[in-house]
Formats: structure tokens, C-alpha cells, sequence
């Protein structure tokens, strides 16, 4: 009687393949995952923009004091952020991957998202999202910066962020 089994080279042959084809889908699968992240912070980043436009249209640029949309005071935006994400009493939100600022001065609105790979509390963050808004304005301006952004942001191009 034959013993039937595998030998050592068809072992090897089969770890091999298995590596090979790891080493493919692991990239593949990091790239989606930090997509769907980055679409979190764009839905978020897109509330905050249209409450801020809202916001200018009803009330004008403040010209005397600075607004922060995400801060504990009270600025009635047409959305409510602070549900979703963990403020402080600061002028910043966080999710379980990015921080959010939010804020307006006489001249201009800025809204900052910073990436925090590892979890909130890592650093240093390897990209950041920001858009601009002057006061003379109505466009608001995009880029994405940090050590890592064209890795992450390379997606955003495309999408008409610019440096």
C-alpha cells in the first residue's frame, strides 16, 4: 500500500504562490481601505463647507471677532457635526482617523483635516487636507500636504485639488 500525501516541493510550490499572490493584494487592499477613509473626511469636509457658505450668505464675514463652527460657542450652522465626531472645547473635532478644524476670520475661512494613521493620539500625521476661502472670494482653494500626501492624496488630483 502507497502512502498518499503531499510531498515537500508541492508544499513549498503552494506557500510560495500563496506569498506571491499576498504580496500583490495587501498594497491593493491598504490603498482601499485609506480611500474609504479619505471619503469620510471629504462627506465631513463638504458639510462643513456648505454650512460655512450658508453661514457667510445669512450673517457676512464677522468683522470684529473670529467664528469656529466646530468650537463649543454657539454658530448656527445648518449641520451638527459635534454629534458625529469627539469635540473638545477647542476649535477641533476628532473621528477615529482624522482631526477637523473649522474656523472664519475677518478675511478669510479655513477648514484643516489632518490624518492620523496609526489612531488619534499618532504622529506625525501623514497628510493634511486644507481649503481656503478668502473673503474676496467665492471659490474655495484646495491642497493636500504632509510626507506622505502624494501617496494619499494622488486620488485627489483628480478630483481638482490642487497644490
Amino acid at each position: 500500500m502507497k502512502k498518499r500525501g503531499f510531498t515537500l516541493i508541492e508544499l513549498l510550490v503552494v506557500v510560495l504562490i500563496i506569498g506571491i499572490l499576498s504580496a500583490i493584494a495587501l498594497p491593493q487592499y491598504e490603498k482601499a481601505v485609506e480611500k474609504a477613509r479619505m471619503a469620510e473626511a471629504l462627506q465631513n469636509i463638504g458639510s462643513l463647507q456648505r454650512a460655512i457658505d450658508i453661514y457667510i450668505l445669512e450673517n457676512g464675514y464677522q468683522e470684529s471677532y473670529f467664528i469656529a463652527p466646530l468650537s463649543e460657542e454657539t454658530v448656527p450652522l445648518s449641520i451638527d457635526l459635534k454629534t458625529t465626531l469627539n469635540c473638545s472645547e477647542e476649535d477641533e473635532c476628532m473621528s477615529k482617523n482624522f482631526s477637523y478644524y473649522a474656523g472664519c476670520s475677518p478675511s478669510d475661512c479655513t477648514i484643516v483635516v489632518q490624518r492620523h494613521p496609526g489612531g488619534i493620539y499618532s504622529n506625525p500625521e501623514t497628510y493634511e487636507l486644507w481649503l481656503q476661502k478668502s473673503k474676496s472670494s467665492n471659490v474655495w482653494q484646495k491642497a493636500c500636504y504632509g510626507s506622505d500626501a502624494n501617496k494619499y492624496c494622488s486620488a485627489l488630483w483628480a478630483d481638482g485639488w490642487s497644490d
